[in-house]
């Protein structure tokens, strides 16, 4: 999946052996093509991928996203809001509004609702959170709904930072939430400063490399979800935060995807950059 986003991707999902990629159009599709089944050649084993492509307008792709949305209740106190009807609500719910777009993140995909049901649970007010691959925000907006005193969301996709942009200032979280344009690399994450939470809903391949640049970015006690994995991959996952010295908390399995909850022995108490 990174390597699709080298290949120029706007954004990239995975369902099941499945991987959805939205490219901006091409002068040529079959360049395209081409150079995207080198690059999965390259970071995979498949030696034949089957890559299909079409056009969709991005008025058309926005249309398609919000239909058949509904809001939903992600955890105890968080229900994202894609469109339709304002929801039902309870004192003290935090509901995420999101606009059509193109960028991935509802409470329609396991990897977000899972990672929203362990984060309702350990975020405490005047966390400070790191959101690495935020998407369309949901999970940095929910983080500041509950309470956050900042929230630094850092999305690859220049696309979707503006989407998660929008989001933000929708829900009237926008001094609280930070969206930055960055393809996360472990040397990037020293200059960051140091925060009582990180999510990280990625891929493995792009996870695993990042982990032990985040155990020393959390603070002593500091927690850490991670997403985007797949069941069977989990183990590479728990070997390389063993290795860093975090402690497994929490393991939450939905349809396929493994997310899980870590702590901090070990995190530095130093105050935030």
């Amino acid at each position: 999946m990174d390597a699709l986003r080298r290949a120029g991707a706007r954004g990239v999902d995975r369902e099941g052996a499945h991987v959805l990629a939205l490219f901006p159009p091409p002068h040529d599709i079959e360049p395209l093509v081409r150079e995207v089944e080198a690059a999965v050649r390259a970071s995979t084993t498949l030696e034949n991928p089957t890559i299909t492509c079409r056009w969709e307008p991005a008025e058309s792709l926005r249309e398609r996203w919000a239909a058949g949305l509904a809001p939903r209740r992600a955890s105890g106190r968080i229900v994202v809001w894609p469109g339709g009807e304002p929801p039902e609500t309870r004192p003290g719910d935090a509901v995420v509004r999101l606009l059509p777009g193109p960028a991935f993140g509802t409470a329609e995909h396991p990897t977000t609702r899972a990672c929203l049901r362990l984060l309702d649970s350990r975020i405490r007010p005047g966390d400070r959170v790191l959101d690495i691959g935020a998407g369309s925000a949901v999970l940095s907006i929910a983080a500041a709904l509950l309470g956050a005193r900042r929230v630094l969301a850092l999305e690859a996709d220049d696309v979707a930072c503006a989407a998660a942009r929008a989001n933000v200032r929708e829900n009237g979280v926008a001094t609280t939430v930070e969206v930055r344009e960055l393809l996360v690399r472990p040397h990037h994450l020293p200059g960051l400063g140091r925060f009582e939470g990180i999510l990280a809903n990625l891929e493995t391949e792009t996870l695993v490399p990042l982990i032990p640049a985040m155990t020393p970015a959390l603070v002593s006690g500091g927690w850490l979800i991670v997403s985007g994995v797949l069941t069977q991959e989990s183990g590479r996952v728990l070997e390389a935060a063993h290795r860093t010295g975090l402690t497994p908390e929490v393991a939450d399995r939905d349809a396929g995807w493994w997310t899980a909850g870590f702590r901090s022995q070990n995190g530095s108490t130093a105050p935030a950059a």
